[in-house]
């Protein structure tokens, strides 16, 4: 590059000679050849970068307007770029050769014009000749309204045009079945699901499952409280027999508590000269009927503690079947006396069954139907009013219409709509 070949600073300047060199003549010598010496590579080497093939490469430039490029040689081949894309003279020639006559050009289109206000194109050529297109703008619709059954179009030119449609509509009616009530006010039809109607073929099989889980579990607590009946019956017998038990063993040991004091010491008044058959050989035998009669006593008293504890287990026992007894009671009872209703969700959402217990202590179940797929869409058809059909917060099918006579439509025992033509 041009930039390196500078020379910024001279190796030996003879400038830095003192003005009487103290030095032998060849070093003089060299010192005054080391500036030439230095510049001889320097200049030589600029001229060969502007004569090598990279020489216009080394050059720079102004900017040109429209031409790219910092150096002469990228400058060139800007315009060899612009130069390339100019046509030949032949091609130029072939291109004339191309051009139409007068003739062709004067049906050319020269200007379009479109009035606003009638919608009319007004074509003009390059010849005068004009040529008008009407759009009939003003018969464009711009407005339109209800005049009583009179369905009114208004044009942009100010005229109307009526349709009645009473001649696209036919009356409707509506019959209840076993399980909808059909009501009307006013223009408002609205079906009722009827109390009592939902029958187990319409139930889903997750809540019929649920249904027989409650009943299982109910069948389950009555045999239970039955078997609870059967043992606190066992156990009240057992506890009566060791009652007996007791009171036998108690009996006797009182009986040996007597004998034994009348060998002992007498004053009991149950036998013949107690008092004074008292000798040291008696008074061993009543010390043994004694020992005896204590073993007898406590064993009575153990009788007496089992009969009590036996008598206890009975009494709960009892408590948890009359307990049981009641808790089947009342299952029973809510089953028997449990109650239905549904409520539409969305179609998106799983189905749910909530049970809910009512202050009189029976059942409802509150079951979520998702909303079922869409139908197929409808087609217009001659009908006697305008209706249509919305589903209000309660999940009621409401079908709303025109004039005093109901629309044909009813459910089926399928669950399906149905219109009467």
């Amino acid at each position: 590059m041009l930039n390196d070949r500078k020379i910024t600073d001279w190796t030996q300047p003879v400038s830095s000679l003192d003005d009487r060199p103290q030095m032998a003549a060849a070093a003089l010598k060299a010192a005054f050849d080391s500036n030439s010496n230095q510049l001889k590579p320097a200049l030589n080497g600029v001229i060969d970068d502007l004569t090598g093939t990279g020489g216009a490469g080394n050059i720079g430039v102004a900017t040109i307007a429209g031409v790219t490029g910092t150096t002469v040689q990228a400058v060139l081949a800007a315009l060899k770029a612009l130069i390339d894309l100019c046509d030949t003279s032949a091609e130029s020639d072939d291109k004339l050769n191309l051009k139409a006559d007068k003739t062709t050009t004067d049906k050319l289109v020269k200007t379009i014009t479109l009035n606003a206000d009638t919608g009319v194109f007004t074509i003009q050529t390059d010849d005068g000749t004009k040529t008008t297109i009407d759009t009939l703008l003003e018969k464009i619709p711009v407005n339109c309204y209800l005049d009583g059954q009179e369905f009114v179009l208004v044009l942009d030119d100010g005229t109307e045009q009526r349709a009645d449609l009473s001649d696209f509509i036919t009356g409707t009616e509506f019959t209840d079945s076993s399980t909808i009530d059909f009501s009307v006010t006013g223009s408002n039809v609205t079906a009722t699901i009827k109390n009592g109607s939902i029958t187990l073929s319409m139930l889903e099989n997750t809540v019929m499952s649920t249904l027989q889980g409650y009943m299982t579990a109910a069948q389950t607590a009555a045999g239970n409280a039955a078997t609870s009946e059967t043992n606190a019956g066992t156990y009240a017998g057992q506890a009566e027999s060791a009652k007996t038990t007791a009171q036998t063993a108690a009996s006797e040991a009182d009986a040996h508590a007597t004998e034994s004091q009348s060998w002992a010491v007498g004053g009991t008044g149950t036998r013949a000269g107690e008092d004074t058959n008292n000798s040291k050989y008696f008074a061993q035998q009543a010390a043994g009927s004694s020992q005896s009669a204590h073993t007898y006593a406590d064993n009575a008293m153990e009788q007496a503690d089992k009969a009590e504890l036996d008598a206890r287990q009975a009494s709960l026992a009892a408590e948890s079947a009359a307990t049981l007894a009641s808790q089947a009671g009342k299952a029973q009872q809510s089953i028997q006396n449990m109650t239905v209703d549904a409520q539409t969700i969305g179609a998106d959402e799983d189905a749910t069954v909530q049970k809910i217990t009512m202050p009189d202590g029976s059942i409802k179940l509150h079951f979520g139907i998702p909303q079922g797929a869409r139908g197929i869409d409808g087609a217009a058809v001659s009908a006697d009013g305008v209706f249509a059909f919305n589903v209000n917060a309660d999940g009621d099918l409401i079908l709303s219409y025109q004039g005093e006579t109901a629309p044909n439509f009813s459910i089926n025992e399928a669950g399906y709509l149905i219109y009467q033509f």
